[in-house]
Formats: C-alpha cells, structure tokens, sequence
C-alpha cells in the first residue's frame, strides 16, 4: 500500500513554497563544532529586521510578555528585566507575579521597574501558587493581543520581539 499525503499536507507545503519564494526568509546556517555560539548569532541574527521608521505606518500589536517569579536572583531578574526593556519592538507589556519572594530586594526590583516603566505591571502573591500559579497570575494582568512567556531568569535579545 502506497502512502498517500492528505490536502493538509499538500496545502502547507504550497505555503511553505510560497513563502520562501516571496518573503525571502533568511537562510540559517548551522553551528559548526569549530565555532562559538556568539559568533553563530553575529552570523544570523537579524539586525533591525523592522526598521523604527516604519513602525509608524505598519500594524503594531501589544504583546504581552508573562513573567513569574519567585526567589530568583537580583542579578537575574535585573538582567530579564532589562532584556525586555531594550527591546527595539516598543509595543509590549511586561506582566510580572511575584509568588511571595522571601527575598525584599525582589519585590524592591520590581516595583522600582513599574515605577520607571508604565509598561511593566505586577503584582505581588500572598502565597507562592508554583511557576503554573504564578504563570497563570501574571496572565490577568496581560491586555495584549499576543502573549509571550518569560522566565524570571531569561533574557531576550534586543530584537526577539520584532
């Protein structure tokens, strides 16, 4: 018996064609064992692959970027917060549930980063609900079109969201 391919298959192959044909989707190369990971992203990351001057004309959905945390480290949590602050895409939020850090310094972070950035809001748990209770905490606050999900101890590069 011959395997046959069903219309779903054949459908997302003609998309796949044409978006490669049309869109002129960058060409990844893979990492080499001779070569580091740094030097792999200076390759093929894309650099302003969404010029700001156009961000004016096209369609700018907020994305919502979710972040639980708890009793993660300063170093750590400033690091993801920044990540997300230097994004060149400008429309996002950052949702952020704190599952009641033993640690004050974190909840100074936090608040002092809602303070600077209206962009970023949170709140703070009575009682750590585990990264699923916390997860689904900082989801109430997303207003967004689109979510995204950060861990406390993530960062994204500065274009991840374009």
């Amino acid at each position: 018996m011959e395997w046959q391919f069903d219309s779903r298959y054949r459908y997302h192959q003609k998309i796949k064609a044409f978006i490669s044909r049309n869109f002129f989707l960058p060409r990844i190369k893979p990492l080499s064992n001779d070569q580091k990971y740094s030097d792999w992203i200076k390759l093929n990351e894309q650099k302003d692959t969404f010029p700001i001057s156009q961000m004016e004309e096209a369609y700018l959905p907020k994305i919502s970027l979710i972040m639980p945390v708890w009793n993660t480290g300063e170093k750590w949590l400033n690091l993801a917060i920044q990540s997300v602050l230097h994004q060149s895409y400008t429309n996002w939020e950052l949702c952020i549930a704190d599952g009641n850090s033993i640690d004050p310094k974190i909840k100074e972070i936090i608040q002092t980063s809602g303070n600077l950035d209206d962009r970023i809001t949170y709140v703070f748990l009575a009682k750590n609900k585990g990264i699923a209770g916390n997860t689904n905490e900082a989801l109430k606050l997303a207003s967004g079109e689109f979510v995204g999900f950060l861990d406390h101890d993530d960062t994204l590069s500065e274009n991840c969201l374009n």
